[in-house]
């Protein structure tokens, strides 16, 4: 296997250069481009447009005046200008300075209401909303913190598939702010209970992105249904607890159960939520059973000549199923499919476990998942 050097005024020449292992000099840069065809840009639109206007090689192409190019082309064209140019490199280029959304507000003496908080709240909660939208950008993981007269910080992170809008924001500032106030205070024991006061809050948009065009009415966008119910969630939270609503997320993994993660409403999805799609090894075909059974329910699965089905270690079935009893109620198997076996973590003694899945269709059109584990069998699903 051959190896090339080259040497030049930045990659894209010395990449050039390395083609015929040159050093080019940096005076004759321009005089080593020139001749160039059009094509070593490798791009292959921008190489065809050039070749119908007549510019076949990089000296043509330099040629041209630097506005009109970025002009007609825009920056990936004035991008591959300066490199026919031997500007690369000539100029530094900073990073773009990325934004900060974030609005805090302090109280001295703390707040100890929780309506003190909500007026202040909905300030940061307007001001944070005008930032992003006077830049064009919408937030879809906010954090709020609060920092209590204990010395406690106190945080929640919450995701939204839409915009936030600022009474979205207060709703939920609002119940998560008076479950805080109300949460279990220090103890004192000469003392007793004391209040708990709020020193400091603060908001932040930790994930931002580019803004959608979004069609309005003439008068104003009056509030969506969607946003109408996540209110109402963020309430039910406030009076329930964060645990008592979740969204579902679908995670990587073989068995049904394992692959729906609960996460509380207003949470970031699970992180497990990008492995969803990859293949898994013993994992059962689309579709996914609708109804999951937990705990799974004990069933008797038999053959055409009475006998129990079974499935033996290698996979191999001791015949076809023929019948099913489920919850006592005997019913014909009428089409069936598998079996899939799973042989997980069989390196460790602890948490080995053996299965092995089969779908049925019994007489009345039901499809059912079952699973055989230990020598029985389980409901564990149902199928539209």
């Amino acid at each position: 296997m051959g190896c090339r050097v080259g040497v030049g005024d930045g990659p894209f020449v010395a990449t050039l250069a390395a083609q015929t292992n040159r050093v080019v000099e940096h005076d004759a840069t321009l005089a080593f481009l020139q001749t160039k065809p059009i094509e070593v840009l490798n791009r292959p639109k921008l190489t065809e447009v050039l070749r119908h206007l007549g510019i076949a090689t990089l000296g043509d192409f330099a040629a041209l005046p630097a506005d009109d190019v970025l002009a007609r082309f825009g920056s990936d064209g004035a991008h591959c200008h300066e490199l026919s140019s031997g500007q690369e490199g000539s100029r530094p280029r900073g990073r773009a300075v990325v934004a900060t959304y974030a609005r805090e507000v302090l109280f001295d003496p703390p707040a100890l209401v929780a309506d003190e908080l909500t007026f202040a709240a909905r300030t940061l909660a307007e001001e944070l909303c005008a930032a992003l939208a006077d830049d064009g950008r919408v937030c879809s993981l906010l954090l709020c913190e609060v920092a209590t007269s204990e010395g406690e910080r106190l945080v929640r992170r919450w995701s939204h598939d839409g915009p936030w809008s600022a009474p979205l924001i207060v709703e939920r500032l609002r119940w998560q702010l008076d479950a805080w106030l109300v949460a279990p205070r220090a103890f004192d024991e000469h003392e007793g209970d004391y209040p708990r006061g709020i020193e400091r809050l603060g908001l932040v948009a930790e994930e931002v992105a580019p803004a959608s065009g979004r069609e309005v009415t003439l008068w104003g966008r009056p509030p969506s249904d969607t946003e109408r119910v996540e209110r109402v969630l963020a309430r039910v939270q406030g009076l329930l607890g964060p645990d008592a609503v979740q969204r579902p997320f679908l995670v990587g993994g073989r068995d049904p159960r394992e692959r729906v993660r609960l996460v509380p409403f207003g949470e970031p999805p699970p992180p497990e939520r990008r492995f969803a799609d990859l293949p898994w090894p013993g994992r059962l075909p689309a579709p996914n059973p609708v109804l999951l059974v937990i705990p799974p329910v004990p069933v008797a699965l038999t053959t055409e000549d009475g006998g129990s089905f079974c499935v033996d270690g290698r996979g191999a079935a001791n015949g076809a199923p023929s019948a099913v009893v489920i919850n006592g109620r005997h019913s014909e198997v009428t089409a069936w499919a598998g079996p899939w076996p799973v042989d997980e973590q069989w390196w460790h003694s602890g948490a080995a476990r053996r299965r092995a899945r089969l779908q049925i269709v019994v007489a009345s059109g039901a499809a059912y998942l079952l699973a055989q584990e230990h020598g029985r069998w389980f409901l564990e699903g149902r199928y539209d």
